[in-house]
């Protein structure tokens, strides 16, 4: 028989021992060494999505700015490449908003009250979140853009377990993306416009598979733009669950 103080000893020891372990380490891209060359890494094409249907997830969104701090729960949809739907509920399941991103266009519903937006500009007049450009759908699901053709791309290493790629456009605009050499993910991306000034900055973590699909995304996306931010936190995605396009926009009444 154990005494009490032999237990709590044991207990303690047990902690002290989990407390100290190291954190699990990062999944690793498939096919990933970090001699790989970065700029062969981002100048893959963006075909993820072309054997699968239809993915679902539940998240958690946060959307912070300099005097708020708003969390609720939400679902999301997405039907590649071109279809993205997100329903937001607060307290008591209660609607607090639906948007439905199709190509270059942006439904939202909320409070009984439908518009139609441009996708791009629609996400900085819901969100306070300007990307500059960039897809809405790609950005909040953490896909990272392929480097076009017309770009330049020049790398950097900071320090060991780092690399900086800089993708610079015709027009003078840059991204800098942070790579994960250890992992080969990119784990922070922001667009810099042709001033200098910083439009957007991407977080992305927990690199998680897809079902057997072979595809990785972040379970964690979080963007800033200028004292504005929304943070994702997927659950586990699912994969095609027999999603029609005309199932994202119901209740809409278009």
């Amino acid at each position: 028989m154990i005494r009490p103080r032999r237990l709590v000893y044991v207990l303690l020891v047990v902690v002290m021992h989990q407390s100290c372990a190291p954190p699990p380490a990062p999944v690793r891209r498939p096919g990933w060494i970090p001699t790989t060359d970065i700029s062969g890494l981002l100048g893959e094409p963006t075909t993820l999505f072309e054997e699968i249907h239809d993915l679902t997830a539940a998240a958690q969104v946060t959307v912070t700015d300099e005097q708020t701090d708003q969390s609720a729960s939400a679902s999301v949809q997405y039907l590649p490449p071109q279809l993205m739907r997100i329903d937001v509920r607060g307290p008591l399941f209660r609607h607090v908003l639906t948007a439905v991103f199709h190509a270059d266009t942006l439904w939202s519903l909320s409070e009984g009250r439908l518009v139609r937006l441009d996708a791009r500009r629609g996400i900085v007049d819901l969100l306070g979140i300007n990307f500059s450009g960039q897809s809405p759908r790609e950005a909040l699901l953490g896909l990272v853009v392929p480097v076009h053709s017309r770009d330049s791309l020049s790398v950097e290493f900071p320090r060991a377990d780092r690399a900086v790629a800089v993708i610079h456009n015709p027009a003078g605009d840059q991204r800098r993306l942070w790579v994960d050499v250890l992992s080969g993910w990119v784990v922070a991306e922001e667009g810099v416009d042709a001033t200098g000034q910083r439009r957007w900055r991407r977080q992305l973590g927990q690199y998680e598979p897809v079902g057997d699909t072979g595809i990785y995304l972040p379970r964690h996306v979080r963007i800033e733009s200028g004292l504005r931010s929304i943070e994702i936190r997927y659950g586990e995605w699912r994969v095609d669950q027999g999603l029609s396009a005309a199932s994202f926009f119901k209740g809409l009444a278009l």
